[in-house]
């Protein structure tokens, strides 16, 4: 099993590309020929590792890194990532590195969780290009990760200068989602449904995966439901949705739906921990297997000094009733990130180790930033 890459992190990742030109650029090579090869991408890492040390420009490089870091989105595998690192090698340790080089460092950086890494490459880049939108983009995404909703907001401000106003609203109406403004947020969504067939398929996803987050903090069953039967309809690849709708079905006691929805080879990180809940609830007989599995993964995951992605480790350890250990991971996973999952996360693994004052944190938190989220009630 790899390493989990956040849906979140990476749901922010060039998104504006297809949107506009973030900064001024040379006019684009147009080939004499039309099937002339551009640049080819290597499938496998040997090849990855053969072109890691060949003469690319830094276009070239980072180009290559992007679409290496898109199909770490799309297929769930953090190996892509490393292939965009391996790319970018003969740039990465530069004290002045290209700003696109930059941006695709804070990139890997933050889907890394280093968080603090990635904000101090955007800001190098913002210095210079502070019209760069897909900068303001990614640094939005990275401190609502973190849970700085005002900083959050203040990055999202910048980029409705930038971006078509689509994303602006959607950008915004995010922020002000997780703030104390739920209802106006979901509201402004909604209001945005008639125009989003006019955008490219990455910005619609991350509108139904906004729109189907709201519904679920609201406790909308209803339209949570409406709005899965949409997405999954038009991007049933999106793993972000898939593993969404696979923990809210098992929410709801559906797990036979999630077995259902998930076939049992699924290689996908974040698709496997819902899986296993799911045979989990309902006894099916390759829980087992599919345990070891995941213990595997966390184990290597720690060997390689490179620690899983700790909210699904915690969720883990809870399911198998190891209440204890999936409350120090909860503190962890809360000191890294500070997502709504995340309160909940801790809050619940705080009261079933007999522990409820380990969650205060999450409680001053949710008073400071005024966060809606009918599911964290129980735990409260």
């Amino acid at each position: 099993m790899c390493r989990n890459i956040s849906p979140r992190l990476t749901r922010g990742l060039f998104l504006l590309a297809t949107l506009m030109p973030v900064v001024a650029t040379p006019a684009p090579y147009k080939p004499s020929e039309p099937g002339a090869v551009l640049l080819q991408i290597p499938p496998s890492a040997e090849q990855v590792r053969r072109i890691s040390h060949a003469q690319l420009n830094v276009t070239q490089a980072t180009n290559l890194a992007r679409i290496f870091i898109q199909r770490a989105r799309s297929t769930a595998d953090p190996r892509e990532l490393g292939y965009a690192r391996g790319v970018l090698q003969p740039w990465w340790n530069q004290a002045e590195p290209p700003n696109e080089v930059l941006l695709m460092r804070a990139t890997l950086r933050q889907s890394w969780h280093d968080f603090d890494g990635a904000l101090d490459d955007l800001n190098r880049v913002l210095e210079t290009q502070p019209r760069n939108a897909q900068a303001w983009l990614t640094r939005a995404t990275i401190l609502r990760v973190q849970g700085r909703y005002p900083e959050a907001a203040q990055a999202c401000t910048a980029l409705s200068e930038l971006s078509d106003p689509f994303v602006a609203t959607l950008c915004s109406a995010a922020i002000d989602g997780l703030s104390g403004q739920l209802t106006d947020a979901r509201a402004r969504l909604s209001a945005l449904q008639n125009q989003r067939q006019t955008q490219p398929a990455a910005i619609d996803a991350w509108y139904l995966a906004e729109r189907i987050d709201m519904a679920i903090r609201a406790g909308d069953d209803a339209e949570s439901q409406a709005l899965f039967d949409i997405a999954l309809s038009e991007y049933p690849d999106d793993i972000d949705i898939r593993a969404t709708y696979a923990h809210w079905l098992i929410a709801r006691d559906q797990a036979q739906k999630v077995i259902e929805h998930i076939p049992a080879d699924v290689q996908a990180d974040a698709l496997l921990l819902p899986l296993y809940l799911a045979m989990k609830a309902t006894n099916h007989p390759s829980q087992q297997a599919l345990a070891e599995q995941l213990s595997a993964g966390f184990a290597a995951g720690s060997r390689r000094d490179r620690s899983p992605h700790r909210r699904t480790q915690a969720l883990y350890l809870l399911a198998r009733g190891q209440h204890l250990d999936a409350l120090r991971v909860a503190r962890e996973n809360w000191n890294e990130q500070r997502e709504p999952d995340d309160a909940r996360l801790l809050l619940e693994s705080a009261a079933r180790a007999q522990q409820p004052e380990a969650a205060d944190t999450v409680r001053r938190w949710l008073t400071r930033s005024g966060l809606q989220d009918t599911r964290l009630e129980p735990w409260l």
